[in-house]
């Protein structure tokens, strides 16, 4: 009679990578023969990952994008003993105003990937800033009842490189003899406006005659 055995035996579980069989063969008179064979579990199933969901945030303040991190939120396993790698395009840091759609990717050692998206939405809510000049003191044309005015007002702000400045009464109108107050606002892409206590009051026009 010949006992014949394996180790492992057969119906063991074999983890994922390379394993050797060796296989005995003994009879009555203690002979004994043996044979090794290699068996290779390969891993086909790619890893599950999970994303978060879209992240809105305001451009940080008197920055043109936001500081955005998210990759701590993107979770990543797999059916081998091995963590996923988990990479992400782009990658966190720093985000322009607008919509961003991010793509995250996990790899497994058997080199199986499987990914997500999610969205980043990053908005302007800071106002702008807007700088009146002082007090204007205008002399009236000879023979008019008033006279235009130039001045220069300037406006600044952190993602709109040239916010629109508006003025009441603009420089179109004739000022007549008197004080004045002009109002001056400033707004960007994003409809902010700038404002100080609600509205400018300079320059104030004083017409001499």
């Amino acid at each position: 009679m010949v006992r014949q055995w394996c180790d492992p035996d057969p119906g063991s579980i074999l983890y994922i990578g390379d394993h050797i069989i060796v296989c005995y063969a003994e009879d009555n008179h203690g002979n004994q023969e043996s044979c090794s064979f290699g068996v290779e579990v390969l891993d086909n199933e790619p890893p599950s990952i999970s994303c978060p969901g879209r992240k809105v945030r305001s451009m940080d303040w008197d920055q043109d994008n936001a500081q955005i991190w998210f990759l701590g939120e993107v979770q990543a396993w797999d059916n081998s003993e091995y963590q996923p790698i988990i990479e992400c395009n782009p990658r966190e840091g720093y985000f322009s105003m607008g919509e961003t759609e991010v793509e995250c990717t996990a790899t497994d050692q058997a080199g199986n990937e499987r990914g997500c998206k999610f969205g980043v939405n990053v908005y302007d809510s800071q106002q702008p800033t807007i700088v009146c000049p002082s007090d204007i003191y205008a002399k009236r044309d000879p023979d008019e009842a008033g006279t235009n005015v130039d001045w220069a007002v300037q406006g600044w702000d952190n993602a709109d490189d040239s916010p629109d400045v508006n003025c009441r009464p603009d420089q179109q109108h004739v000022f007549l003899f008197g004080t004045t107050t002009v109002s001056c606002v400033a707004a960007d892409e994003s409809n902010n406006r700038g404002f100080v206590n609600s509205t400018w009051k300079s320059p104030i026009m004083m017409l001499l005659p």
